[in-house]
C-alpha cells in the first residue's frame, strides 16, 4: 500500500508544479478591454471610443496598434475605413503593472454608404529588456478589438445613364457600351433588359443585362455584347434598367445603322465595270456590227 501512495508523489508534486507556474503566469500577461465593440453612427459624423490596455508584468512593455479591416459576409472589403480612423497613440509604453487608455476617433464622412464595416484594432507587444523567464511566454501575442461600425441614415438612390456608345457606320458591330453614374450613398447592382428593333421587319431582340457593383458617388462603363449576325437595317435601342433596394428604374434609347459596308462596295464595283461595258457596246454599237459584217464577208 505505501508502494502505492509513494508511485502517486511523484505525480502530485508536479500537478502542484504545473499549478503553481499557470497560477504565474496568469497573472503575468497584458490585457485589453474591450475585446469587442459595436459602434452606432449616422453620416458626417465623429465618435470617440477608450481602449485599455492593463500591463501585469513586472516589467514594461512596448505596444504597437494597426488598423485591419474585415471582409465582410459579402465579400466586400473595405479599406476605405482606414482613412476615417485616428488613434490618440499607435505606438507606446505601458509600464509594469500599470495601464493605458488609447482613444479610439472615427470620423464619418457625409458621402459614407450606410451599412456596416468590420474591422480590428491589432496590439503587437513587446517586452523592453524582458528577463530570461518562463513567466514572459505571453509577450509577442497580439490582442485583438473587433469593432461593428453600424452606419444608418436616409436611404439615397439616385443613378441614370449619361451615355450610349452605339455602332458606327463603318465601324465594328459587336456591342453597345452604356455610362451609369451612381448618385446614391449605397452600392447598386442595375440589371435589366437592352431591346434592339429592326425597323425593316420590326423585329425585337432582347439582350438581359446584369452588371458588376457600381460604388456611390462614382460611375461605370458596361458592355452589352450584339449578335454575331445582325440583319440589315436601321435598329433602335431601347434600354430599361432597375437598380436599388426600391427597385427604380433608368431609361435610354439610340439608334444605329448595320450595312454590310463590304458587300456595297463590292456590288457598286461589279456595277460600275458592267456599266463600263454597256457603255463602250453602245457608243461603238454601229463600229462593230461593220467590223463583224466585214469579218462575215472576207470570203
Amino acid at each position: 500500500m505505501r508502494l502505492k501512495y509513494l508511485l502517486l508523489l511523484p505525480l502530485l508534486l508536479l500537478f502542484m508544479f504545473q499549478a503553481n507556474v499557470f497560477a504565474q503566469e496568469s497573472k503575468q500577461t497584458v490585457l485589453v478591454y474591450p475585446t469587442s465593440l459595436t459602434i452606432n453612427s449616422i453620416s458626417n459624423d465623429s465618435i470617440d471610443n477608450v481602449i485599455r490596455y492593463t500591463n501585469k508584468f513586472d516589467i514594461p512593455v512596448s505596444i504597437d496598434l494597426t488598423i485591419e479591416p474585415i471582409t465582410e459576409p459579402l465579400g466586400k472589403n473595405r479599406d476605405i475605413i482606414k482613412e476615417w480612423i485616428s488613434l490618440s497613440e499607435s505606438n507606446f509604453t505601458v509600464e509594469a503593472n500599470s495601464f493605458k487608455d488609447i482613444t479610439i476617433t472615427i470620423n464619418v464622412p457625409q458621402k459614407a454608404e450606410v451599412g456596416p464595416y468590420f474591422f480590428k484594432v491589432l496590439a503587437d507587444i513587446r517586452a523592453i529588456n524582458p528577463p530570461s523567464s518562463r513567466n514572459t511566454i505571453y509577450i509577442g501575442n497580439k490582442l485583438t478589438t473587433s469593432i461593428t461600425l453600424r452606419i444608418t441614415g436616409k436611404l439615397l438612390e439616385d443613378a441614370s445613364i449619361e451615355n450610349i456608345t452605339v455602332p458606327s457606320l463603318f465601324g465594328a458591330k459587336d456591342k453597345i457600351d452604356l455610362t451609369i453614374i451612381n448618385r446614391s450613398n449605397v452600392t447598386i447592382v442595375p440589371n435589366g433588359v437592352v431591346t434592339l428593333r429592326n425597323t425593316l421587319n420590326k423585329l425585337d431582340i432582347p439582350i438581359k443585362v446584369s452588371a458588376e457593383t457600381i460604388a456611390p458617388q462614382s460611375s461605370s462603363t458596361i458592355s452589352v455584347k450584339l449578335p454575331e449576325e445582325l440583319l440589315w437595317g436601321k435598329y433602335n435601342v431601347d434600354v430599361q434598367l432597375q437598380y436599388g433596394l426600391t427597385h427604380k428604374s433608368m431609361d435610354a434609347s439610340a439608334s444605329f445603322y448595320n450595312l454590310p459596308i463590304g458587300s456595297i462596295a463590292i456590288s457598286m464595283l461589279s456595277g460600275s465595270i458592267l456599266f463600263t461595258i454597256l457603255y463602250f457596246a453602245i457608243r461603238h454599237h454601229d463600229r462593230v456590227k461593220r467590223a463583224l459584217y466585214d469579218l462575215s464577208h472576207e470570203n
